[in-house]
């Protein structure tokens, strides 16, 4: 159950932080 919540966490981590990056080169 921990791995599964962990490996979860760990996706939308990846997923938020790809948004991030996108908003900002399109702020550049």
């Amino acid at each position: 159950e921990v791995g599964i919540s962990q490996m979860h966490v760990s996706r939308l981590l990846a997923r938020t932080l790809a948004q991030l990056r996108e908003k900002l080169l399109v702020e550049e």
